[in-house]
């Protein structure tokens, strides 16, 4: 339910998403952090940190999603995610000079 939830507000440009992620991710850090670990919550976290990186680079913050990308490069399970938005971010970044 939240990953369908936060896919439809990214892929319609909601201006709201980006704190609505932010928000997410704060719950699911501290859930986390009470309840340890868990595949579930692992996963729904690691999946939150990869729509905020597309989220900056679609609303055009390319130096921000640039440090952000590179800080999720550090998560193995982002790694593969990380490499095709820094290309796409390389990308627009050339159609923008």
């Amino acid at each position: 339910y939240t990953e369908s939830y936060i896919n439809s507000l990214v892929n319609s440009n909601d201006f709201r998403c980006l704190s609505i992620i932010d928000d997410h991710l704060r719950r699911t850090v501290e859930y986390e952090q009470q309840e340890g670990e868990d595949n579930t919550v692992t996963h729904l976290k690691n999946f939150l940190l990869r729509r905020k990186g597309t989220v900056l680079i679609n609303q055009g913050l390319y130096e921000e999603a640039h440090e952000y990308l590179n800080e999720l490069a550090k998560n193995p399970d982002c790694l593969e995610f990380v490499e095709k938005e820094l290309a796409r971010l390389k990308k627009l970044e050339d159609l923008d000079k």
